[in-house]
């Protein structure tokens, strides 16, 4: 039946189900957009509601309305007078919500078949490196949350207080995976882990055997290929500690960024850590991406590797950046902070407050790696 709601005209819409995929790891969840449907309101204000799931997205998604007036044969048409839950900043969720004033919109129209797409993409960044090898980059929102242990956290340790207040007043992007060997070749040019002990073959695990002065000379290296290639802000660089703990955690203040975990019964669908890699004799990192992810939709936060950061290493969190900097001593001393926990370490080493000194500048071995933030 064919309604007629100002100088408005629209048929029953037809609903289509969109499938968004565009990750590097096919076998890793992306962006699942289902269940639309759309109808007029009855009340001549030319609105149309329009409804949908979405799942298995990142924290945070870019979600875009596309209408067709053929019965789906073209897409040609942008809405533009919309609210709701479209736009930048949409998280998953069940029943999503979005009004489009067609009337406004597309006035002095008569379609005879119309339909409505709706498409949902990861808040990522992709940089592009040398053989066009993508490194990806999710956008992590500003907030604020409690670093550090909680009063009485099970198998804690005194460098993890004192907790307090941390905000970050600006979004920043940091890798979804582990920097891989495959990056670490594309950049460099070198494989400081081969003929090392306890290396898995493979390009898609972490690169090892790289220390914190490594990985600035990679950070530089990729700088300069950024600018050489025009894209974006050379402006790669380690996470803070404060930047690290807060995309790992992800709002979560529990132990682990899945809860409590107090018996380690849970751990091993997020981790590769002594349960799932040393204990099985599967002595080495593996491929990132294997384990499920947190809520922003980062991977391996907990395990497979530690993870260097910029900050020079402190006993505890007295005198520590309330602003989510990098906590850096003038002059710098000699030993850097490591977190996340390897595939080597115990269960209470890969807890979101555990934190490790990194010895030396130049230390290297089988368990640490690191990560990028933009």
């Amino acid at each position: 039946m064919l309604f007629r709601v100002g100088t408005f005209y629209f048929v029953s819409l037809m609903v289509f189900i969109v499938v968004v995929l565009g990750a590097i790891f096919t076998a890793n969840a992306e962006p699942a957009v289902s269940n639309v449907t759309a109808a007029q309101r009855a009340d001549g204000s030319g609105l149309v509601d329009i409804y949908y799931d979405v799942v298995d997205g990142t924290f945070v998604m870019n979600v875009e309305l596309v209408i067709s007036s053929d019965n789906g044969n073209t897409w040609g048409i942008t809405p533009i007078i919309v609210s709701g839950d479209i736009g930048t900043g949409i998280t998953n969720g069940i029943g999503k919500h979005i009004v489009w004033n067609a009337g406004l919109d597309q006035p002095n129209t008569c379609w005879a078949e119309m339909g409505v797409r709706v498409t949902a993409m990861d808040e990522a960044i992709t940089i592009l490196l040398p053989g066009d090898v993508p490194l990806v980059l999710v956008k992590i929102p500003a907030g604020t949350f409690m670093m550090g242990r909680y009063a009485g956290e099970q198998d804690s340790f005194d460098r993890e207080d004192t907790q307090h207040s941390v905000m970050l007043s600006d979004d920043f992007y940091i890798g979804k995976y582990e920097v891989t060997k495959g990056q670490w070749q594309a950049v460099m040019g070198t494989t400081p882990w081969f003929g090392q002990d306890y290396v898995l073959d493979d390009l898609n695990s972490p690169a090892v055997y790289v220390s914190w002065e490594d990985a600035h000379s990679f950070i530089t290296a990729l700088n300069m290929h950024i600018t050489n290639t025009g894209q974006g802000v050379a402006s790669m660089c380690l996470p803070s500690e404060a930047q690290r703990e807060y995309a790992c955690r992800a709002g979560t203040m529990q132990r682990f960024y899945w809860g409590d975990d107090l018996s380690y019964t849970e751990i091993d669908d997020y981790a590769w850590w002594d349960g799932t890699a040393d204990n099985m004799e599967e002595d080495y990192a593996h491929e990132v991406g294997g384990k499920l992810p947190n809520v922003f939709g980062l991977y391996d936060m907990i395990g497979n590797v530690w993870e260097w950061c910029e900050d020079d290493w402190h006993s505890d969190y007295m005198g520590a950046p309330t602003d989510g900097s990098a906590w850096i001593n003038s002059p710098r001393d000699s030993n850097r902070v490591a977190r996340g926990g390897g595939w080597s370490s115990a269960g209470y080493f890969c807890r979101s407050a555990s934190r490790n000194e990194g010895n030396l500048l130049t230390f290297t071995n089988y368990n640490m790696g690191f990560r990028l933030v933009r």
